[in-house]
């Protein structure tokens, strides 16, 4: 069952609140894909938004912009005060840039629940990343999954400890 919608307070699977009780699993989704839509919709307005006076204003602050949007009980598209608060280019470009991951990652959420009422199994990729201190992930290795999670596990021993003579494992710092 999707989380949220059955009357507690509670979040549903995008993290905003909503006490709407929806018992069926199928209008929980059908409710989550309106709330997308609606930020698909607050996209295509901010890519066709162009401020007024952007010469002017040298503000890239948009703190009053996203108190007066985002805060919102009932998700909607954003209206002509709301838009005018962006006052320059960085302005819109920075909110158009989390709208966009906003999407990708609603859409990413929604993907595991679509799949299974549509019976698809899809295919998974385990990835082994190293990091160092303040670098960016690296994958070193991927390993498919076939749904056998001790083969995978097996995989991925075998790459970690291989052919090495003594393993010791130490506490994190």
């Amino acid at each position: 069952m999707l989380p949220g919608n059955n009357g507690l307070y509670e979040t549903n699977l995008f993290g905003e609140y909503d006490l709407q009780i929806i018992p069926t699993n199928e209008g929980r989704l059908k409710k989550l894909k309106k709330r997308l839509q609606v930020e698909k919709e607050r996209y295509t307005q901010l890519l066709n938004y162009r401020p007024e006076g952007e010469n002017e204003v040298e503000s890239t602050d948009i703190g009053e912009f996203e108190f007066a949007c985002f805060q919102q009980t009932v998700p909607r598209t954003f209206n002509k005060q709301e838009l005018k608060l962006l006052k320059n280019e960085e302005m819109v470009k920075e909110v158009f840039e989390s709208t966009y991951e906003k999407i990708k990652d609603m859409e990413n959420e929604l993907l595991p629940f679509d799949n299974k009422r549509r019976n698809i199994r899809p295919k998974f990729e385990i990835h082994l990343t190293k990091k160092q201190e303040k670098s960016e992930p690296c994958v070193i290795e991927r390993i498919n999954y076939t749904g056998d999670l001790h083969k995978a596990e097996e995989s991925l021993r075998e790459f970690m400890f291989a052919k090495r003579q003594h393993v010791v494992m130490a506490p994190f710092t």
